[in-house]
């Protein structure tokens, strides 16, 4: 067990789990590997406060990717700082979240790479069709169109190119690939971004719709072409600026960072 001490300047391992935003198993990795100062008495392990803080406040690691479920609420506070109609999301963090979130975006500056860090919202797979059926494909009711397109559609005086992004639910590949005979293929036309149910992505898309513009523009930071690069960088960095749970005079339903009271518990 991992009651801990109540003292102040300690915290149980569940209460540093929660302030971290990470699981009790990875505090008691942290805490045997010496990465995180702890104790270990009769009632097991105790986390001193002040290590806790500090690895708060650490900015994240450079080049580290987000989980899926933190890089779909990065993308809901993107859309919540654009004013279309279709960036209405209802994915709000809850309590535990809503504190690692706003932490990670105050700490990591609107410099950040957005292609890489946001990455894992969903895994990238290429496919090949028959042309003949392509546009099928991207009329599927399962299907969420992304890319030039959606961004051409918004404004922005870009061109498409030779492969066609969407949105897929791992559940409705095996479907839409007997469908329409779609093949394993580098080279393939359809660049399928599949995201997995209870990630958070399906509070943000909606099958059978193109994706929101913010999402449209993630995928085209590694567009080919320059000028969509390009565009989709400023555009990303216009919500960002924006984005509700960094601007609390907004009046948005994300809250400041939770209160502490003595010993480090969290109200």
């Amino acid at each position: 067990m991992d009651t801990g001490l109540v003292i102040d300047g300690w915290l149980s391992v569940a209460e540093a789990a929660e302030r971290l935003g990470i699981s009790v198993q990875r505090v008691r990795q942290l805490l045997h590997a010496g990465e995180l100062d702890g104790r270990k008495g009769p009632g097991g392990w105790v986390v001193a406060e002040n290590a806790v803080r500090a690895r708060e406040q650490a900015p994240p690691a450079a080049g580290r990717p987000l989980s899926s479920h933190m890089a779909w609420l990065v993308v809901a506070q993107l859309l919540a700082a654009d004013s279309r109609p279709e960036s209405d999301v209802d994915l709000e963090p809850d309590r535990r979240d809503r504190y690692r979130l706003r932490h990670l975006l105050a700490h990591r500056g609107l410099e950040r790479d957005w292609a890489l860090w946001l990455s894992r919202r969903a895994d990238v797979a290429h496919y090949w069709v028959h042309p003949g059926v392509i546009q099928s494909v991207l009329n599927d009711p399962r299907v969420s169109v992304s890319g030039a397109g959606v961004a051409a559609a918004a404004g922005a005086e870009i061109a498409g190119g030779d492969v066609s992004d969407l949105y897929l639910s791992s559940e409705a590949l095996p479907g839409v690939i007997n469908d329409y005979g779609l093949q394993s293929d580098p080279a393939g036309q359809l660049q399928a971004h599949l995201w997995r149910p209870g990630s958070g992505a399906e509070y943000v898309l909606r099958p059978g719709k193109p994706v929101p513009v913010v999402l449209a523009a993630l995928d085209l930071l590694s567009a080919p072409d320059s000028r969509a690069r390009h565009w989709a960088r400023t555009f990303i960095q216009q919500n960002a600026e924006g984005m509700p749970i960094l601007s609390t005079e907004r009046g948005v339903s994300v809250q400041s960072e939770p209160e502490e009271t003595q010993g480090g518990q969290v109200r």
